[in-house]
């Protein structure tokens, strides 16, 4: 028997997760800001700009609110608004809001939404040299940015003050510059850098820079809407604005004293963009004067289009070098520059003043191979004649090997041979910015000891061995993808993706380290990087039988024990083999834990919720090792394993129904993903995946929807249409429209998941078998108990040899079961089933997981139809207590109507009346909800009628329920047969 209500189940959604990003921890300061204020956020030709008409700026008063924050004295006045120096009562701070003008037109709400997002995604950057954004919110219609409170002059103001001191001043702006690289990093790109939108501070005597006013920042990839080039050209012609100084709005971003050539052009824009103006600003503070002449926006134009440089003031002493590397930077064509803002700081980094004693420090490095191949090439040299900071920095020669043209051209001719030449670009792509990002890593290092003296030695060492043991990543990805096969082709952007971040190293001195592996453990390490490659690759049986090799070697070095045991539990996950792959990470955590090594067991801990909190669903050790995690994580600097951690916490949660609880997880993992990797990358669509299946779940398919389309979108054009992460997507995707209530919709959307599914990863895989799940559950939903039955055997084929005899995997089983009982009338059988559901649910999650909810839902009904009512009644009961519990209406709606149907039948009528009229307005909200709320009107006409409480009412309902059940055929009339009974 099927009573008419959908079975309303929760879909299998995400079961597996990748791996993401790691950006800085959140930094906190005071500030003041200073300088130009009028910023425009928005980016488009069309952005709203404030009117005439505007009220007065600056007109509040002291004590005034801002939303939580409470005003305390008026900064300053700018073109686009006010900024405000507020108290925050909930951090108890001082920080800086700035209040943006109101905007005024027919589209007035499309643009605050775009402040709003850009806004929002100025937010997500946390660096030591960026002023912190604290929240976003509109405040009486108007967008406001709370930011960190700095109490300092702007650079502008810093540099005039340390005129002639090219030392200092590099050293300052350099620092600016490492803002503008995490920015970059973080998919940002500022468009009116500036010294006026850099603050510096005093903290222990030294001058600390951070940059402000992303104001017109976006997102680096969504360039989409660019103002027309003649447009631009011919304002040029006009004249144009006279104030160089002032940001213009509209179709030009920037001021124009220091825009790139591409913004007066109107053309696109991107990290080297903001090269071009930081140059401009580090030439002006060297020479006293900006390297292009013009004090009308025409002439200005015409001479950085021409890139007609002016000659330095006689009386300026700058290096050579620091003069060559600024004309790079200022190069008309963002090509000719440096190719990120890393290279170009690592060309302003000086020489040592003490090179004899690097030089020695240095000869015991053997980083790569790279340091003492350069002192052996100049065994005659004085050292003093060495640049301490290149022969640590080097250049790709460093990668050789690793990472070099050979393999380069390999790779090409692999990808080649099998078409896959677009995938091979997304492959160099991330390779060649990978090698860019690990040799401005080392430079860094190098400067932090040996310039800039904030670390020891010893600390960089350990920086540099980390970086090294990166490059053993690299080159065994390298090596697979010179030799690529098919199913290496699937998964080779994702590998290039998961390469280790070489920024992780910047931390390295900070946490510490475990006894250093003994010479003999050297081939065991080299070999379990290779078996991460082919994890990567997605060559899983490959991978364990690599790593299962390297347990036969004898191994005295507890951490790489544990990296081992870690390897071959990954590989295993991926293998589809849960239960080997939890023993193999229980050992390699414990093995961490031994070794001190902090991050390898946070790693260790993260795969071990992940597998037995979701992948087998036991909850109760997931959640421990969640806890676990947790605890690691808050002793370390945010790293990959961070956003790994959210996601997991993320997935955990929302498989368990805790939605209120998961979100924030979500929502973090999506922030930190975006922030390490940019919005357009794998680990961003990772994270609206998590968050989409949330907003799925809370049943907000419109959101989801939105996020889902965006995560399609960039794993398409990344992966492309074949990839086996689509299979997630595609899952996802077609959740929504059932929960839409479009259920042909969703079954084609499951149909192509299935599609790439088999063709990706093979019929028997874990994630094929997630989607036969959720077209069981539509099969019943539809009726169609033929195509259940063989969804049910593909269930069975699937689920039970991997997963054993105790999985949350049999809960659908013997529901799926018990429905076609019901559907051939043997309510027998169909007992015994639903028995088995409530009871593994109870054995695979927890006693308040909503499957046990469901389970009692299910024998509530059945114990109705074999008349056993005091039995309905209990399990109604309890479902009704899980129901509330988890605030879920539509399935207190039914334990209501379960309740009431059962008290009218054993002669309670006065007692259903109040479970039938509470249940009325919940059916009311449920989709596709109309036999349920027709049986409910017709018990409670019944009720009424049998307790004399109000006859011809209920008379009226019952009877124009009973009417509208029998139009609703096989559902109605299977309702009506309950209604005979008593």
């Amino acid at each position: 028997m099927h009573d008419g209500r959908r079975p309303d189940p929760t879909l299998g959604l995400e079961r597996t997760q990748a791996i993401d990003g790691d950006p800085r921890p959140e930094q906190q300061g005071n500030a003041t800001l200073e300088g130009d204020l009028g910023q425009t956020l928005g980016d488009d030709a069309d952005d709203e700009t404030p009117t005439s008409d505007d009220p007065p700026q600056g007109k509040l008063r002291r004590g005034d609110a801002i939303g939580r924050f409470v005003m305390l004295e008026l900064l300053g006045v700018g073109g686009m608004g006010e900024v405000y120096l507020c108290y925050d009562p909930e951090l108890d701070r001082r920080v800086a809001v700035k209040l943006l003008r109101p905007l005024r037109s027919s589209s007035a709400d499309q643009a605050r939404a775009r402040l709003l997002r850009e806004a929002r995604s100025i937010a997500r950057l946390s660096h030591p040299n960026v002023v912190t954004v604290h929240d976003v919110a509109v405040w009486q219609g108007r967008v406001f940015l709370a930011m960190e409170y700095i109490a300092g002059p702007t650079l502008a103001a810093w540099a005039r003050d340390h005129a002639g001191d090219w030392t200092a001043i590099v050293a300052v702006y350099s620092q600016a510059g490492e803002g503008l690289a995490a920015a970059h990093r973080a998919g940002l790109v500022h468009r009116d850098f500036k010294p006026e939108n850099v603050l510096v501070a005093l903290e222990h005597g030294a001058p600390r820079p951070r940059v402000l006013d992303f104001g017109i920042a976006r997102a680096a990839a969504s360039d989409d809407e660019l103002p027309d080039e003649t447009a631009v050209l011919a304002d040029t012609a006009r004249g144009g604005d006279p104030s160089l100084h002032l940001t213009t709005t509209g179709m030009l971003l920037g001021t124009p004293a220091y825009m790139a050539p591409e913004q007066f052009l109107a053309a696109k824009v991107d990290p080297r963009t903001d090269q071009f103006s930081f140059c401009v600003a580090l030439w002006e503070a060297l020479h006293g004067q900006r390297p292009f002449a013009g004090d009308a926006f025409a002439n200005l134009a015409a001479n950085v289009l021409q890139g007609q440089l002016r000659p330095p003031p006689r009386d300026t002493r700058v290096p050579e070098r620091l003069s060559l590397a600024l004309r790079r930077g200022l190069a008309i064509e963002p090509d000719d520059r440096f190719p990120d803002m890393p290279a170009l700081l690592a060309a302003l980094a000086p020489a040592s003043p003490t090179p004899r004693r690097w030089t020695f420090a240095l000869a015991g490095l053997a980083i790569a191979g790279g340091v003492t191949a350069f002192a052996a090439r100049h065994p005659t040299e004085p050292t003093e004649a060495i640049d301490p900071v290149t022969a640590c920095t080097g250049d790709a020669s460093l990668l050789a090997g690793t990472w070099d043209d050979p393999l380069r051209n390999a790779g090409a001719a692999a990808f080649a041979r099998n078409d896959a030449s677009a995938t091979w670009a997304q492959v160099l792509r991330l390779a060649d910015a990978w090698q860019t990002r690990w040799l401005a890593a080392r430079a860094r290092a190098c400067a932090d000891t040996h310039l800039h003296h904030r670390q020891s030695q010893p600390a960089l060492d350990l920086r540099l061995a980390c970086l090294d043991r990166q490059t053993r990543e690299l080159a065994a990805r390298a090596t697979l993808w010179a030799d690529a096969d098919a199913e290496l082709l699937r998964r080779a952007v994702e590998s290039a993706s998961a390469l280790p971040r070489p920024e992780s190293c910047d931390d390295a001195a900070t946490r510490g380290a475990t006894t250093p592996p003994p010479p003999a453990a050297e081939p065991v390490r080299l070999a379990l990087a290779r078996a991460r490659a082919l994890t990567a690759a997605g060559k899983y049986d490959a991978a364990v039988a690599l790593t299962r090799e390297q347990q036969s070697t004898a191994i005295d070095h507890t951490a790489t024990l544990a990296d081992l045991q870690l390897t071959l539990g990954r590989a295993q996950g991926g293998a589809g083999q849960p239960q080997p792959a939890r023993l193999a990470l229980l050992a390699a955590t414990r093995l961490a834990l031994q070794a001190g090594d902090d991050e390898l067991a946070l790693a260790a801990a993260n795969e071990l919720a992940a597998v037995a909190g979701i992948v087998l669903s036991h909850y109760d050790e997931g959640e421990s090792w969640l806890q676990v995690a947790e605890g690691l994580a808050a002793r370390l600097p945010v790293g990959r394993e961070h956003v790994r951690l959210a996601r997991i916490s993320c997935n955990f949660l929302n498989d368990r129904l805790q939605l209120d609880a998961a979100k924030p997880h979500c929502e973090r993992a999506l922030r930190l993903a975006e922030s390490l990797d940019g919005p357009t990358s794998l680990a961003a669509a990772g994270g609206l995946l998590g968050l989409a299946n949330n907003q799925i779940l809370t049943r907000h398919p419109t959101d989801a929807r939105a996020l889902l389309e965006r995560a399609w979108q960039i794993d398409q054009e990344l992966l492309g249409p074949r990839h086996p992460d689509l299979i997630r997507l595609a899952n996802s995707r077609a959740a929504v429209e059932f929960y839409a209530g479009d259920l042909d919709a969703a079954v084609a959307r499951w149909h192509e998941g299935l599609a790439i599914a088999e063709a990706s990863v093979g019929r028997d895989h874990l994630n094929v078998g997630l989607i036969r799940v959720n077209l069981a559950y539509t099969a019943l939903e539809q009726r169609r108990w033929d195509r259940a039955e063989r969804e049910l055997a593909e269930l069975e084929r699937i689920y039970v040899p991997a997963k054993g005899e105790l999985s949350s995997e049999l809960v659908v089983l013997h529901f799926v079961r018990g429905r076609l009982a019901l559907a051939r009338g043997d309510l027998t059988l169909a007992r015994e089933h639903f028995e088995q559901q409530h009871r593994f649910a109870l054995a695979t999650r927890s006693p308040d997981h909503p499957d046990v909810m469901r389970a009692d839902l299910e024998l509530g009904d059945l114990f109705a139809l074999q008349g056993d009512l005091t039995a309905s009644q209990q399990h109604h009961q309890a479902a009704l207590a899980l129901a509330e519990q988890h605030h879920d209406d539509e399935s207190t709606a039914l334990a209501l109507r379960g309740l009431c149907r059962a008290r009218v039948l054993l002669h309670r009528p006065a007692d259903a009346i109040p479970d039938c009229e509470r249940a009325l307005p919940l059916a009311d909200q449920v989709t596709r909800g109309e036999p349920l709320r027709a049986d409910l009107r017709a018990w409670l006409g019944r009720a009424l009628v049998d307790a004399k409480q109000d006859p011809a009412r209920g008379q009226q309902l019952a009877t124009e329920a009973r009417n509208e059940l029998q139009r609703l055929g096989e559902v109605g009339r299977e309702l009506l047969a309950l209604h005979e009974m008593g």
